[in-house]
């Protein structure tokens, strides 16, 4: 009798091994199983997706090239970004009294997991808060829906140039 029970025992949980494992395969849910394991891969995959394209890590150095500019209350800035390295940049002051223009040369540098930065080399921006100094400034780049934007300071509120947006990213 105690043989018998010790065996009935054996065989019950040897039933519900087996229904289980077939509760965890595939012929189980069918679909809704490879519909599963898709999403598992899917949701990885978007989040990486989003972080290099958030991180401007696509962006190419021939997008930035073009022309910026920037209205703030000192008056009015210009500048234009050359393929060959250069740069020209112009200010006007608010009223039309003093007109600048400089030129000097400029860099594109890709950083892992940051949006990528325009490195100006012996430029001075003319936004109020900014002391005027002539030195080696890094503007974040940022790309939007075909429009570039230059950003002058890293945390908020920013001075920013704002580039014509590309025309080729609409067709």
């Amino acid at each position: 009798m105690v043989l018998q029970q010790s065996w009935n025992r054996r065989a019950k949980w040897r039933r519900v091994a087996v229904v289980a494992r077939e509760f965890m395969s595939v012929r189980a849910f069918g679909w809704c199983s490879n519909v599963a394991i898709a999403l598992l891969w899917a949701i990885p995959l978007t989040l990486v997706v989003i972080a290099v394209h958030g991180s401007g890590w696509l962006l190419a150095q021939s997008r930035v090239v073009g022309e910026y500019s920037a209205e703030h209350d000192n008056g009015l800035e210009q500048l234009e970004l050359h393929a060959d390295g250069t740069y020209v940049q112009r200010y006007q002051r608010r009223g039309g009294a003093l007109q600048l223009e400089t030129n000097g040369k400029w860099e594109f540098k890709r950083r892992l997991f940051a949006r990528p930065l325009v490195v100006l080399h012996d430029f001075t921006p003319h936004f109020p808060r900014h002391d005027g100094q002539t030195k080696r400034w890094e503007l974040e780049v940022e790309e939007d829906f075909g429009m570039i934007r230059l950003y002058v300071d890293p945390k908020p509120p920013r001075d920013i140039y704002v580039g014509s947006p590309d025309p080729s990213y609409y067709k």
